[in-house]
């Protein structure tokens, strides 16, 4: 489940055509359904999924796909908690290092609030959580 995460942006979202003619970038929009886990103090705590709109920008470098931006919002709902969360959500996978991190911040409307960082490696399928605030 955790890999799904970055795989839908750094597979599902990856550009048909990985060459481009020059140092440039591309952007879409994209309305797509999309979950995401919860970690509080490296514990998985809830996952939030739903349908979100999704800001995908590619970029290049001497016509070779380097990285992308994923930038999510929307409202979505926590898959046991039933909650109800705003989702602000931030991804970059480099297609050279193999990285793929994320930033999010959820606020629910039962007052949980979590902000948290966590990086999946796709070389050695480890992910490691970099910093959660719970309230």
């Amino acid at each position: 489940m955790l890999l799904i995460l970055c795989l839908f942006g750094g597979a599902l979202l990856q550009p048909l055509s990985a060459q481009k003619n020059d140092n440039s970038s591309d952007a879409f929009w994209v309305e797509s359904y999309y979950y995401t886990p919860v970690r509080c103090d490296g514990e998985f705590v809830d996952w939030v999924e739903g349908v979100f709109t999704i800001h995908v920008v590619n970029h290049y470098k001497d016509g070779v796909w380097i990285f992308q931006r994923l930038m999510i919002k929307g409202i979505g709902t926590g898959y046991l908690s039933g909650e109800t969360f705003k989702f602000n959500y931030n991804e970059k996978y480099s297609n050279v290092t193999g990285i793929c991190t994320w930033h999010y911040n959820l606020k629910g409307d039962d007052g949980d609030h979590y902000i948290g960082s966590m990086t999946w490696d796709y070389n050695t399928s480890t992910m490691t959580v970099n910093k959660t605030v719970c309230h």
